[in-house]
C-alpha cells in the first residue's frame, strides 16, 4: 500500500509539471489561459462526486494548480513590450559568460519595468553599481524550446540593450550575500594562481566568468561540467561533511537537520539558488524529516515533490536546462544505480574495486536520461566521461568540502583564505587531467539530435526501471519493441 501511495504521489507531481508546461504554452491566449485551470479543477470535483475516487481529484487539482501558477507568473512577472531608444537606469547584478552585463531594477525613461536586461557596456562595472545611459532596447522573443532563449527567460532577463549614449555611474551598495561572495572571491584570487582561481570560483559558486576558454572547453569536453557548475553534487558533499561532524559531536538529529538546512540555504543564497541546489536542499530536508519521524523515505516521491515545490514557486524553472538535466540525472541514479552496481560487484569483494564501481555506476546511471538531452541540445557527448569521473570525482570529494569550509571561515577571518593556497596543487592535477583526456581521439563525438526517437528511448527506460511493475513475459517484448523504434527513428 505504501508503494502504491508513493506512486500516486509521483503521478500527481508529474501532472503538476504538465500543468506548468501547459500554462506557459497557452499563457498568450488570455481568456483560455484563465479559464482552463478552473475548468480542470471543476472536472476533478465532478469526477470525485461521480466515482468517489480521490486520486482523480488530486490529479486534476495538481494540473490546475500548475497551469494557474504558470499563467499568474506570466501575467505578473512576464516581459513588457519594450522597443526603441530610451534613457535607461539599472543596477549591475552580474556578468554572463558571453561578457554582457546583467542589469536589474530597470527604468526606461523614468518608468519602472519588470525583469532584467543584458547590455554590452564599454567598461566592466562592479556588482552593486547603478548605471544610467542612452540605449536602444528590444524585448527578447522567448522560445522555451531553445536552450539559450530559455536560459534568459528562466533568469528573468527579458531585454537586450545596445549602448548609444554616455554612461553615468553611481556607486551603490552590495547586498549581504554579494558582499560575502566578494570577500571569498578576493581571498581566492589572492592565494591562488589566475587559472586555478577561475576553476575554484566555478567550483564554489558556478561562476565561470574567470574560467579560461581552454579550461572551460576541456572540462565540458570530458563531461565534467556538472562538477564545475553548482549542483546537487556539491550540496551532497556539504551536507555529508556537516552531518558527519555533528554526529561525531553527538548533536541531536533535529538540531543537526536544522544546522544543515540553514547552511544549505546560506550557500544557495550566495550562489543564486540554481536548480540543482534547490532540488538537493529540498530532498535533503524531506529525507531528514522522514528519518526524524521514523518514516520510510521514497527517493522517487521525494524527487517528484521537490520538482513540484520548485516549479509552483517559480514556474519558469521547468524550462531551465540546468533544472531538466539535474532532475534527469537524479532520476537515472534512482532508477538504475542499484542494478548497475550489483551487476558490477556481484562476484567481487575488493574494496577499491567496489569504490570505483560506485563512481562508474553513478556516472552511467546519471547519464541514462541525460544522454538524449545532450544529443538534442549540444549535438555531442563525451566518450571518456566515466573515466574522467573515476579520476577527478574522488579529488573533488576532498577539495570541495575543504574549500567550502575555508570560504565560511574566510567570512569571519580573511587570513583563513590561505587554505586556498594549499589547493593549487589539486586543481593543477585536475586541469592537467582534463586537458590531457580532452585531446584524446574521440573524446568528443559529434552526433545528430535524436528527434522522435527520444520519446521511445525515454519510454524504454521507464519500462526498464524498477518502478514499473509488469510481468517479465510482457516487459521484455515491450522494451525490445521500444528499443527497435529508437534505432529506426534515430537512423531515419
Amino acid at each position: 500500500m505504501k508503494t502504491l501511495d508513493c506512486r500516486k504521489a509521483t503521478v500527481v507531481s508529474v501532472c503538476l509539471l504538465l500543468g506548468v508546461f501547459t500554462g506557459r504554452v497557452i499563457s498568450c491566449y488570455h481568456y483560455f489561459a484563465e479559464v482552463l485551470p478552473f475548468a480542470v479543477a471543476a472536472s476533478g470535483i465532478f469526477f470525485k462526486v461521480l466515482t468517489k475516487k480521490t486520486f482523480l481529484l488530486a490529479v486534476c487539482i495538481a494540473f490546475a494548480l500548475g497551469a494557474a501558477a504558470s499563467v499568474i507568473d506570466a501575467r505578473l512577472f512576464g516581459a513588457q513590450n519594450v522597443e526603441g531608444e530610451y534613457e535607461t537606469t539599472g543596477r549591475v547584478c552580474g556578468t554572463r559568460s558571453d561578457g554582457k552585463t546583467v542589469l536589474e531594477n530597470l527604468t526606461f525613461d523614468g518608468e519602472t519595468v519588470r525583469g532584467k536586461a543584458v547590455a554590452k557596456l564599454d567598461e566592466d562595472y562592479a556588482i552593486g553599481t547603478t548605471v544610467s545611459f542612452g540605449c536602444k532596447a528590444e524585448t527578447y522573443k522567448t522560445d522555451v524550446f531553445d536552450a539559450y532563449s530559455a536560459s534568459l527567460y528562466c533568469d528573468g532577463i527579458y531585454y537586450n540593450l545596445t549602448e548609444t549614449g554616455e554612461t553615468c555611474v553611481k556607486v551603490g551598495e552590495r547586498t549581504v550575500f554579494e558582499k560575502a561572495k566578494k570577500k571569498i572571491t578576493d581571498a581566492i584570487k589572492l592565494y591562488m594562481s589566475e587559472e586555478n582561481a577561475g576553476i575554484m570560483k566555478s567550483l564554489l559558486f558556478g561562476d565561470k566568468s574567470d574560467l579560461s576558454k581552454e579550461t572551460g572547453e576541456a572540462i565540458n569536453g570530458i563531461g565534467m561540467a556538472h562538477i564545475f557548475a553548482v549542483s546537487g553534487l556539491h550540496i551532497g558533499f556539504l551536507a555529508a561533511v556537516i552531518m558527519k561532524l555533528l554526529r561525531k559531536l553527538r548533536v541531536r538529529r533535529d538540531i543537526t537537520l536544522a544546522v544543515v538546512f540553514v547552511t544549505l540555504l546560506g550557500y544557495g543564497a550566495v550562489t543564486g539558488f540554481p536548480a540543482g541546489v534547490k532540488r538537493a536542499t529540498i530532498m535533503t530536508l524531506v529525507a531528514g524529516i522522514a528519518k526524524l519521524t521514523a518514516r520510510k523515505n521514497d527517493s522517487l516521491t521525494t524527487l517528484a515533490l521537490s520538482a513540484a515545490i520548485i516549479t509552483v514557486t517559480n514556474p519558469r524553472e521547468l524550462f531551465d536546462l540546468g533544472f531538466i538535466m539535474s532532475f534527469a540525472a537524479v532520476l537515472g541514479i534512482i532508477c538504475f544505480y542499484k542494478p548497475i552496481y550489483r551487476a558490477m560487484t556481484k562476484r567481487v569483494r575488493n574494496k577499491v574495486f567496489r569504490y570505483a564501481a560506485k563512481i562508474l555506476s553513478t556516472t552511467i546511471a546519471a547519464n541514462t536520461f541525460v544522454l538524449p538531452i545532450s544529443f538534442n541540445t549540444f549535438g555531442s557527448f563525451s566518450l571518456y566521461a566515466p573515466i574522467a569521473n573515476l579520476i577527478i570525482l574522488p579529488i573533488i570529494s576532498v577539495v570541495f568540502p575543504i574549500a567550502a569550509c575555508a570560504a565560511i571561515f574566510t567570512l569571519a577571518w580573511s587570513g583563513a583564505g590561505a587554505v586556498f593556497y594549499l589547493m593549487n596543487f589539486a586543481l593543477d592535477v585536475i586541469r592537467s587531467i582534463s586537458e590531457t583526456v580532452y585531446v584524446w581521439k574521440f573524446s568528443v563525438i559529434e552526433v545528430n539530435g535524436m528527434g522522435v526517437a527520444t520519446v521511445f528511448y525515454i519510454a524504454a527506460l521507464t519500462v526498464m526501471s524498477r518502478f514499473v511493475r509488469i510481468k517479465k513475459k510482457y516487459k521484455y517484448p515491450i522494451i525490445g519493441a521500444l528499443g527497435a523504434a529508437v534505432i529506426v527513428f534515430a537512423v531515419v
